[in-house]
């Protein structure tokens, strides 16, 4: 190959390589933080403090919202957190 040939050649691997790197670096919609919102005082079920904690056990890096207000009566342990996944974060009702 010519002189000028392989500057191209490398030219366009470079370039390769840092398209690729920037896509890779951009968070994309599954790595940004996931917002749970606990809307239900039951023990289980859609909308619970245990499935919020499920949840943010299972995607890490998730936001959990306290939406209601009042007394949630376990009927067993929480799930432990998982922060080795992804530190997760309680953000309590604000009162009104």
């Amino acid at each position: 190959m010519t002189t000028l040939r392989v500057r191209l050649h490398a030219a366009g691997i470079l370039a390769l390589v840092l398209a690729l790197v920037a896509a890779l670096a951009r968070p994309s919609a599954a790595q940004a933080p996931k917002t749970l919102t606990v809307t239900s005082l039951e023990d289980r079920g859609p909308g619970t403090l245990r499935d919020a904690l499920e949840i943010a056990n299972a995607v890490g890096g998730a936001v959990i919202r306290v939406a209601v207000a009042g007394t949630i009566t376990l009927r067993s342990a929480l799930p432990p957190c998982a922060p080795e996944r992804r530190p997760w974060t309680a953000a309590p009702r604000r009162a009104s």
